[in-house]
């Protein structure tokens, strides 16, 4: 768990967001946002934040451990519901202006809005999105470790995979791995990817089998102390073609160039083109058709993003995945994906895995 002061430090964070939103109050209903910023987490999670204080509701399930763990939120058994009392408590605070995430069901958004009348409610992620978007050094060291440990899962990965294997077991095998290099659960459902299936970036697993010349995509990550990673790499059953081989190179030329352009100050935009450019000289454009990469941090896919329509500027902090790839219909797919933390002067890659296609 994060210490108080980490805590502490979060919310005031959120709180100088809600000056810059001039909002009074903000309603935290999210999972990750609700354990960002209490550092407890549970299924029956809200939390209401102001500019200087902050209100955690639980059920009876969990009152005990939250008021054992939370030590900056006053933390409230909500008898009634969650909305009853959040209700009374922002009648106690006079609060005019609530901030809420754009996540919100639309129900019951639709139920605050009535309830809470003649508060206005603000659908706005800033307040939270821009405390996590720049990570601490505690969130860093639970993402490298993510990162070690899928890395490690992988190398194993590539010493037991055989010719013949489907991809469901491949993805099984995966899953046994990454649990015993101590993931809390996979940051997503794996992808394994034979033959032309790797074709689609994001292709479901199923019984087509590893035969001789395959290309197999690889995409998997771990969870570790909440933080996720996320990890593509490329396996070949037996030699790998020349076609493929120049593929491959192709894509981990264009990631070392947009590795090279992060640093501070940065345009994410201007990342995104100098792969996309490179990749389209090579007469591939038309076949890298997915943004370069995403943040990573409680959650798998986080701001910033690295696309081409992204308006997001690189700051210290901001960890990201780099991950460009060439999708080919009837011959397959490559992503090579690398996860790290922009730094003062640059980019700390975070990933181990070698690039190189592992031969089975």
């Amino acid at each position: 768990m994060p210490d108080p002061k980490e805590i502490q430090r979060r919310l005031k964070l959120i709180g100088q967001g809600l000056r810059e939103q001039k909002l009074d109050a903000y309603f935290v209903f999210d999972r990750a946002n609700t354990y960002y910023a209490t550092g407890f987490h549970c299924t029956s999670s809200y939390l209401l934040i102001t500019r200087d204080s902050s209100q955690f509701l639980t059920d009876f399930r969990y009152i005990e451990a939250a008021r054992q763990s939370i030590t900056t939120s006053e933390v409230i058994l909500h008898k009634q519901s969650p909305l009853e009392d959040i209700t009374q408590i922002m009648k106690k605070l006079h609060i005019r202006r609530l901030g809420v995430e754009r996540n919100l069901p639309y129900g019951m958004a639709l139920e605050y809005a009535a309830k809470l009348a003649p508060v206005e409610l603000v659908a706005d992620d800033a307040p939270v999105a821009k405390a996590r978007i720049r990570k601490s050094k505690g969130e860093l060291d639970s993402i490298r470790e993510a990162v070690r440990r899928a890395d490690a899962a992988y190398i194993d990965l590539t010493h037991d995979v055989e010719e013949g294997w489907t991809e469901l077991q491949v993805r099984n095998r995966l899953r046994r791995l990454l649990e015993r290099h101590g993931g809390e659960k996979e940051s997503f459902d794996s992808i394994i990817a034979t033959g032309a299936n790797a074709s689609r970036p994001h292709a479901v697993p199923g019984e087509a089998a590893l035969q001789l010349g395959d290309i197999v995509q690889i995409d998997t990550g771990l969870i570790y102390h909440h933080y996720c990673s996320d990890l593509s790499r490329v396996m070949c059953v037996g030699r790998a073609s020349q076609k493929l081989s120049a593929i491959h190179r192709i894509v981990v030329d264009a990631q070392r160039r947009a590795i090279e352009a992060i640093r501070p100050g940065v345009k994410a935009s201007e990342v995104d083109a100098r792969a996309r450019d490179y990749i389209t000289r090579k007469g591939y454009g038309k076949n890298f058709g997915h943004g370069l990469g995403h943040g990573v941090g409680l959650e798998i896919h986080e701001p910033p993003t690295l696309r081409a329509t992204s308006t997001d500027v690189l700051e210290e902090g901001m960890v990201v995945t780099v991950e460009p790839g060439i999708y080919i219909p009837g011959f397959g797919g490559i992503r090579i994906e690398d996860m790290g933390v922009v730094t003062k002067d640059g980019f700390e890659d975070m990933t181990t895995s070698p690039r190189e296609i592992i031969v089975i």
